[in-house]
């Protein structure tokens, strides 16, 4: 599950931004999602459901996670020692 929660102001766009979070967690690529969004759609009218995604998007991209904001607020020294700390530690556990 993503650690980034919505904050729109809007509580119905909230609720359907972790409910697609869910869809999205139990898929295993694009095509299952793909498929599984289009069962779950509640509209055929392309037009509301792109804005709607869009909406997503939008949300999803203007979130900042709690680690980016961290280095936003440290010295540039210690800001180079978390990201190579983190890229090893990913690399780590990409290889396990």
């Amino acid at each position: 599950m993503s650690l980034l929660t919505p904050n729109t102001g809007d509580e119905q766009m909230d609720k359907a931004y972790v409910h697609m979070q869910n869809h999205i967690d139990r898929c295993k690529d694009f095509e299952t999602f793909n498929q599984h969004f289009k069962y779950v759609a509640k509209t055929d009218d392309l037009p509301k459901l792109n804005l709607w995604l869009l909406k997503v998007l939008f949300v999803q991209m203007r979130q900042v996670h709690p680690f980016d904001e961290l280095l936003n607020h440290v010295e540039a020294s210690k800001k180079q020692e978390l990201e190579s700390w983190l890229e090893n530690m990913l690399t780590k556990v990409k290889g396990a």
